[in-house]
């Protein structure tokens, strides 16, 4: 899986989720009170390394699809992050 993930990164539009979300350097100061289990890609592939986190590849799955369902969620179904997010995952 850390390929797959390493892979996702790299892509053109990954940028906007390769680190947490953070409200006020972001702009979006509601973000943590809309979005109840915030993830991005670079906390997926750091729990991938420490091996502490993730016991089958269907929870990375989850955390990678949480990503894209986070987006959509918080910044609608037509905003460019979302389609981003949709094409990563």
């Amino acid at each position: 899986m850390d390929k797959v993930v390493a892979s996702v990164m790299k892509m053109k539009n990954a940028l906007p989720f390769l680190e947490p979300v953070d409200p006020e350097r972001d702009g979006c100061p509601d973000y943590l009170e809309r979005i109840k289990t915030p993830m991005d890609y670079g906390t997926i592939k750091y729990r991938i390394m420490t091996g502490k986190y993730y016991k089958s590849a269907l929870q990375v799955a989850d955390d990678a699809r949480r990503v894209t369902e986070n987006c959509i969620l918080y910044n609608g179904e037509g905003h460019p992050f979302s389609k981003y997010a949709m094409e990563l995952g």
